[in-house]
């Protein structure tokens, strides 16, 4: 037979070695924290902060002569929007490329004649900030921003941000008087976006692990042809994107909260696709269209002999997740 008394003692002992082991752990995670504190701090004291004006040589474009026989004219590279009043027409079109990652990103259009610039303020001995110019025979030209952390974790960043340390932080202004399109790949970071009034010709948008805020907030020189949108794991608002009008819309979304408000000035027919797995998304539709695709309730854009509405025509998907129109 089991001596009671022993197997009592026995219990004990393992309750006892069991707590000291969780004690243990409890101070080791302790001391981690400490070190990492510890090596946060010494990276703020050392920190070689970095106040940067990134302004590119963007080639001359050449304005075509329009149909009622206005004269050629040039727009040198954002310094000087083209002729006041002038119907011209721009040959070829700038593209920008952003490659952003870890930080406050925010990209806004600029005043008239404002050049195509970026601002940005970081810890040098952590971050790296890349711009990049390609130019052809014509006047298209590509420009490219890239900004990453080259050194150090996720973690002590954050650590060194609490102790005092640079917020890296990221401005890009856009040209409001030259064509361009946009790219925007970022992670890991929050990005405050503004296009209203550039002269936009296609976006796609990508973003993951993170927060993105877009605002169209008037209406663009023309409809966009083309506006792509992919976002993950994180928080996407966008507000006003009838204003843009783009003649496609494509929008997948997953894993986080989206609200998309298409409202705005819409001036072109346009196919929208939805896509959301995930999470919630609301959308929130425009009045004085037509919509197709949605059994959606309330007065919508009707057509008639002299003026038609725009016609919005859905195409959406949702799976482990809710999608609700308003």
């Amino acid at each position: 037979m089991t001596d009671p008394g022993k197997s009592a003692m026995g219990g004990t002992s393992w309750l006892k070695y069991g707590c000291f082991g969780c004690l243990g752990l409890v101070g080791l995670v302790i001391l981690i924290a400490m070190g990492l504190a510890g090596v946060a701090l010494v990276q703020v004291r050392s920190e070689q902060v970095a106040d940067r004006v990134l302004t590119p040589d963007l080639p001359v474009t050449a304005v075509a002569p329009t149909a009622d026989g206005t004269e050629p004219v040039e727009a040198p590279g954002s310094d000087l929007p083209p002729a006041a009043g002038a119907p011209a027409v721009l040959e070829g079109v700038g593209t920008v490329v952003l490659e952003l990652s870890e930080a406050e990103f925010e990209v806004v259009p600029g005043k008239p004649g404002e050049r195509l610039h970026v601002e940005a303020t970081y810890d040098a001995n952590s971050y790296v900030l890349e711009e990049t110019l390609e130019t052809g025979e014509g006047p298209s030209w590509t420009y490219g921003v890239n900004f990453r952390r080259a050194r150090g974790s996720g973690l002590l960043a954050a650590l060194k941000e609490l102790l005092g340390g640079t917020k890296p932080k990221v401005r890009v202004v856009l040209p409001v008087d030259l064509p361009l399109t946009l790219e925007a790949r970022t992670s890991r970071g929050a990005m405050w976006m503004e296009l209203g009034g550039l002269w936009l010709q296609t976006a796609d948008l990508e973003f993951s692990q993170g927060g993105f805020e877009l605002q169209v907030s008037e209406p663009l020189h023309g409809p966009m042809e083309r506006f792509t949108i992919n976002g993950s794991m994180g928080g996407f608002t966008a507000s006003r994107l009838g204003n843009a009008s783009p003649r496609r819309l494509e929008v997948d979304f997953g894993m986080g909260g989206m609200v998309l408000d298409l409202r705005g000035r819409w001036v072109a027919d346009s196919d929208i696709s939805i896509t959301t797995s995930m999470g919630g998304s609301i959308v929130r539709l425009p009045k004085d269209v037509i919509i197709e695709g949605l059994d959606v309730d309330g007065p919508r854009g009707q057509p008639t002999d002299e003026l038609r509405p725009p016609i919005l025509r859905f195409s959406t998907s949702s799976s482990m997740g809710n999608l609700e129109f308003r």
